[in-house]
């Protein structure tokens, strides 16, 4: 028998999809036959709409981000968010979005570009991120390639990797550049054609197959670990990257505490 799609489980479930942004946007989507009937479009370029995206979206931005010094303006919501590019997630069956992700989907030609990505609180650990993102890239079948930007010590990284297989790595881009946080990273992907298998489980190798980077470290083609809150790897990897090096993402780990290490660590391989 086979296995109805994560997406119409939850639509039994009494879960609906909400899509703010702009008309022109939103006729761009590849929303299928079986989920149209289910998502709430919101133009958010009507004044009548300015309330609903204020009180539901910034404020639950402000909720999951504001603790880490990382939220929003109104003005980057507008133009990011709903002039050129898309803000999307679940609805509880009460109608409260308890998922968000912010896309541009005018970054470049063939991709879409992520800056946004959260879950309730409340809503973690049951499936919803790995949902939000199926759905994100479900509605972007008419382009290529994904990126993200996303910190070392966010657990986004770990459901990002549910992007990637053997023949499509989780690309490391750029690392530590300007954002509120130093230890920001740029990642790129192709967008899985299907989009079913993100709710798949993704396999993190044994933490111990990684060198952890430190002063000595030679970076040779292999497997290392970044400390998210390591200034000195970062420099040293993104140094590598300028020189023309080529990483993937492929672990990310809350803690080593075997190794008395309390803060997130990123596996990563040197494949170049």
């Amino acid at each position: 028998m086979n296995k109805k799609p994560a997406l119409l489980r939850l639509i039994e479930e009494g879960y609906r999809i909400y899509v703010a942004t702009q008309p022109a946007i939103f006729k761009e989507l590849t929303i299928s036959p079986e989920l149209k009937p289910h998502i709430r479009f919101l133009d958010c370029l009507l004044a009548e709409n300015r309330d609903w995206y204020n009180d539901k979206i910034t404020e639950l931005n402000k909720k999951v981000f504001g603790p880490k010094s990382m939220p929003t303006d109104k003005w980057v919501d507008h133009h990011f968010g709903i002039a050129c590019g898309v803000t999307l997630g679940l609805l509880n069956p009460a109608g409260e979005p308890i998922s968000m992700t912010r896309f541009i989907r005018h970054f470049e030609e063939d991709s879409i570009h992520e800056w946004t990505f959260l879950i309730d609180p409340k809503y973690e650990g049951r499936g919803f991120g790995k949902a939000t993102l199926a759905l994100e890239c479900e509605f972007s079948k008419n382009k290529k390639r994904i990126s993200l930007t996303t910190q070392l010590d966010n657990n986004a990284i770990a459901l990002y990797l549910h992007l990637a297989n053997e023949g499509n790595p989780l690309e490391l881009i750029a690392i530590g550049f300007h954002h509120t946080h130093s230890n920001s990273i740029l990642a790129i992907t192709d967008i899985p054609k299907n989009s079913e298998s993100i709710v798949e489980k993704y396999k993190m190798p044994p933490i111990d197959e990684g060198i952890l980077i430190n002063e000595e470290t030679q970076l040779f083609p292999g497997k290392y670990l970044i400390l998210s809150n390591d200034l000195f790897g970062r420099k040293k990897i993104s140094q590598d990257l300028k020189q023309g090096s080529k990483y993937k993402i492929i672990g990310w780990y809350k803690d080593w505490k075997e190794k008395g290490i309390e803060v997130p660590l990123t596996m990563i391989e040197k494949i170049k």
